[in-house]
């Protein structure tokens, strides 16, 4: 699984004037398509100051190079992602999963 930082327009006020432009670390799956985000915009950082501006220098890259992403859109998507698991789930008789920031593990259990 590969990531990059993105822009991701926050779209989901019926008010234009309140759509705001954040930085977020996006996933994707092995096709390349999202396979989630991070709920809270992103931060630099690292344990020393070279670090910390390398961290830097890829957020502006990728944020530079890469198109900007619509969370109403990705929302939209994840929606239909989440419908196709959940008829996975019920043709698999999967009983039990556990659900974190996108991320989903299960046990079927006979």
């Amino acid at each position: 699984m590969t990531w990059n930082y993105r822009v991701i327009k926050h779209d989901d006020d019926p008010d234009p004037r309140y759509h705001r432009h954040l930085i977020h670390r996006v996933h994707y799956n092995k096709r390349g398509r999202v396979l989630h985000w991070s709920q809270r915009p992103a931060f630099a950082g690292g344990e020393s100051r070279d670090e910390l501006l390398r961290d830097l220098d890829r957020m502006y890259t990728d944020c530079e190079t890469l198109d900007v992403l619509s969370l109403s859109e990705l929302e939209r998507d994840a929606s239909r992602w989440h419908r196709r698991l959940w008829r996975w789930f019920e043709r698999q008789k999967v009983r039990f999963c556990l659900w974190w920031d996108r991320h989903v593990t299960c046990r079927r259990i006979p």
